[in-house]
């Protein structure tokens, strides 16, 4: 009985003194951090892609079109549209395309300039005499035929300037930009004008990244 009862009280020692060697649990593994968020996708100006100088926004509607936007404004490959801006407020370009029409050219022509005007909030006056009486300036960007118009008087914000308006005829189709300064932006007007002689088919774009549809991302 003595001899159990001293076997007993050892095992108690040898279990509390085992017990007490026991190396603690290995602390939990830190998170993992969290993943990057994906890139915008520049499909509207509230995604605030900026463009960088190797950047090239796509016409939109199959005219297989782009120039090189600005380097520093805010793009956006919208449905209809590509837009390129300083602010909401300042120097603004719109690129757009439409099949051309058999008849009534010049009537559709003012329409879809109204049209791009209204998506940036410029209000220019008297688009239709600028574009009916007046008649356009020949010109010729990497081998592509435009006409150029400018309609002296329009507003964006509380800014005056001028507009200018680029067509010309890519296939079955008419390619249209419109381009609006400031007066007291004269960086902006040649901003505009510069980006306007990159306009060439998607296939001589270089090495500048092309913005052509939802699944890409922003040049930084």
């Amino acid at each position: 009985m003595r001899r159990s009862l001293t076997m007993g009280v050892g095992l108690v020692v040898l279990s509390l003194v085992g017990g007490g060697c026991s190396s603690p649990p290995p602390p939990p593994p830190p998170p993992q951090p969290a993943p990057e968020p994906p890139p915008p996708k520049c499909n509207t100006l509230k995604d605030a892609c900026t463009a960088a100088a190797d950047t090239r926004l796509l016409v939109p509607d199959g005219v297989e079109y782009g120039f090189v936007p600005p380097k520093g404004w805010v793009y956006a490959k919208l449905p209809d549209s590509a837009v390129a801006q300083v602010d909401g407020n300042g120097a603004v370009m719109v690129a757009s395309s439409f099949k051309r029409p058999t008849h009534a050219r010049t009537a559709r022509r003012v329409k879809e300039v109204k049209s791009a005007t209204e998506l940036v909030g410029v209000v220019p006056n008297n688009v239709e005499g600028a574009l009916t009486l007046k008649n356009p300036r020949p010109d010729e960007y990497n081998g592509l035929p435009v006409s150029l118009w400018e309609v002296p008087s329009a507003k964006r914000g509380d800014n005056e300037g001028a507009l200018v308006v680029l067509s010309a005829d890519v296939g079955d189709r008419e390619l249209l930009i419109v381009g609006f300064a400031p007066a007291d932006d004269s960086d902006g007007t040649k901003a505009i004008m510069k980006a306007l002689t990159t306009l060439s088919p998607k296939a001589n774009g270089g090495n500048t990244k092309s913005v052509a549809d939802d699944s890409e991302g922003p040049s930084t």
